[in-house]
């Protein structure tokens, strides 16, 4: 592939831009003179077009990584300076901000990477910049809460570590397949006040809440021991209507306290508690099953990372994580900008 096409392509960097290229083995390195043709340009004070040259300033820009190769554009910045007030100032260029060095598009890049399950060794690595400059660009990253509430909530925790305490709470849109938001500790209370954050027209949009039933669910079928009572269960997905779904299970649990099998003991007592709502979790198409699955991935972000203390930082990579995870979300939750 020819230069011009490959910087085109990868790094919007037009081929008239590019003067010279050089490879660097020693360092894995592809070095790129880089020079803007000259154009008239608006003075920021007195907004005078001008095209008189000041002078120069050699900038070192990081466009990307290719190969294992670290490609470098040596940018001969040129200033400007009005001819009316006398007032010198920088050329507009697409790849760069002012003062910085790293281009626009591999800022955009190493955001994208916070959305994978990496550490930040893993993506600094990557992109051949410091751990420091990966925390940096994710600090900027200032991911509000939503907006409104989903019709189907899910609710649950994960073992995070983060800013002191042991648990975080996840909560998800079962309809949508997305993440919400993280919430930095397992408490009713706090749980209770960030809902109530919402004005009540939004918290009645909520229809059903998935929390602790699929969790006693899950222990429930753990110790299932008997095949037939389990055979016998699974008929209950064929029943349809509350009244029929509520005598079955009377049913199902008097072959169960027949059994006399104690692994079923904790069980009994577990329906006497949550009888209706585990009728309600037979009427309605719901489970908590993205939920677990959001908390695995969170699980290997976190070991990947040998744990993640900061807990605004640990909130907004599993937010880009969520998205990545459901496209269609992926706009909500990106930065408007990433270039400054």
């Amino acid at each position: 592939m020819p230069i011009t096409h490959f910087t085109e392509k990868f790094f919007k960097l037009k081929a008239e831009f590019i003067k010279d290229h050089i490879i660097n083995e020693s360092k894995q390195e592809y070095i790129l003179d880089v020079q803007l043709p000259v154009k008239a340009h608006k003075c920021p004070c007195c907004n005078e077009k001008t095209t008189q040259i000041k002078n120069y300033r050699l900038r070192k820009v990081e466009l990307g990584i290719q190969y294992n190769y670290t490609i470098i554009a040596r940018y001969n910045h040129r200033r400007y300076i009005c001819k009316s007030c006398g007032k010198s100032f920088s050329e507009s260029n697409p790849f760069v901000k002012r003062y910085q060095q790293l281009s626009t598009l591999f800022k955009h890049y190493l955001i994208e990477s916070l959305g994978e399950t990496l550490s930040y060794t893993a993506i600094a690595k990557r992109f051949n910049v410091s751990i420091t400059t990966v925390i940096r660009y994710l600090e900027k990253m200032k991911l509000a809460k939503p907006s409104k509430l989903p019709v189907v909530l899910s609710i649950d925790k994960f073992k995070g570590n983060a800013a002191g305490q042991k648990y975080q709470v996840i909560l998800t849109d079962r309809q949508s397949g997305t993440i919400i938001d993280i919430l930095p500790k397992r408490d009713t209370k706090a749980i209770e006040e960030y809902l109530r954050s919402f004005n009540r027209k939004k918290r009645r949009a909520v229809r059903f809440v998935e929390n602790k039933l699929t969790e006693i669910l899950n222990a429930f079928y753990d110790i299932w021991m008997a095949y037939n009572l389990k055979l016998r269960f699974g008929w209950l997905k064929r029943t349809y209507g509350k009244d029929k779904i509520d005598n079955y299970i009377s049913h199902w649990l008097e072959r169960v306290r027949a059994s006399k099998l104690d692994e079923f003991s904790h069980l009994l007592k577990t329906f006497n508690t949550w009888r209706m709502p585990v009728v309600n979790a037979f009427l309605l198409p719901f489970s908590n099953g993205f939920t677990e699955g959001c908390n695995n991935k969170i699980k290997v972000l976190k070991r990947i990372s040998y744990g993640l203390r900061n807990f605004e930082r640990f909130r907004v990579r599993i937010l880009i994580l969520g998205a990545k995870m459901a496209p269609v979300a992926k706009k909500q939750l990106m930065p408007k900008s990433v270039h400054s």
